[in-house]
């Protein structure tokens, strides 16, 4: 097979996973200015709404002087009723210490309130509206095993063709 068919072919692979790759910030009220704790959380529920059915591949959390290498992370609906809770892995060391949880979850329209199990060290301020901080991310849902068997053949069909067309000439 040629070279340039290679990297053709190369292309069209990095294209797909581009375009996979696509992430939006739905959320996010973390800010650089000085940070409150006290034992009893922040003083706000950290809430974000969704108006269409959205993938979350991301949720991260920020607590100011935390030790642990670990934390839990959550996720309830307008009616308190637990979605998940996801094992978190640090994401920035301390003392300025962010949480990353990964629960690539298909969410509808809502309400929802991000939980921290550590929620004594969750940090928070005025310009979060005394809500814990957090950032929401978005991206595209992977796609079904059969499509990905589809696109697969008919690239598969592609090169049968266009190597038939090419022994006719």
């Amino acid at each position: 097979m040629p070279v340039r068919m290679w990297h053709a072919m190369a292309a069209a692979v990095v294209s797909c996973i581009a375009a996979s790759a696509h992430a939006d910030i739905i959320f996010d009220n973390q800010n650089g200015l000085g940070v409150a704790e006290q034992p009893s959380g922040p003083p706000v529920a950290t809430t974000f709404t969704l108006y269409t059915q959205t993938y979350i591949t991301l949720i991260d959390i920020y607590e100011f002087n935390y030790t642990g290498d670990s934390a839990t992370i959550g996720l309830l609906d307008s009616g308190n009723n637990v979605i998940g809770t996801w094992a978190a892995t640090i994401s920035n060391p301390y003392p300025y210490t962010h949480f990353a949880a990964a629960p690539d979850l298909l969410l509808d329209p809502g309400t929802y309130t991000i939980t921290d199990a550590d929620y004594q060290l969750w940090s928070y301020n005025e310009t979060s509206g005394n809500a814990g901080f957090a950032t929401v991310v978005s991206g595209t849902a992977p796609a079904p095993e059969p499509a990905s068997l589809a696109l697969m053949g008919s690239g598969l069909a592609g090169l049968g063709f266009w190597r038939r067309r090419r022994r006719r000439t």
